[in-house]
């Protein structure tokens, strides 16, 4: 198993499904800070669907791209962003 994505924040949530079907939601919350996916940024609340590899970001969003030598290539800033 490889890290995909690595994750800090102040606040986790997890939502588990009803009766046992569908997916789990987890939600971190507060001064998130991420990495992963060739990228590592910051936002408000990030979430994802364990198992489905949708990730959403909320709340100033910010993502870096850099390259092998660590030079930021491309910088992203929104209020959302979508990512699968």
């Amino acid at each position: 198993d490889n890290l995909v994505l690595k994750v800090a924040c102040e606040k986790v949530d997890i939502k588990s499904p009803d009766k046992g079907t569908g997916l789990s939601e987890v939600v971190a919350k507060g001064k998130v800070q991420f990495a992963g996916f060739g990228a590592i940024g910051t936002c408000d609340e990030l979430s994802f669907m364990a198992g489905s590899g949708e990730v959403r970001m909320t709340g100033n969003v910010k993502v870096q791209v850099k390259d092998k030598l660590g030079r930021i290539e491309s910088e992203l800033t929104t209020a959302t962003m979508k990512y699968k």
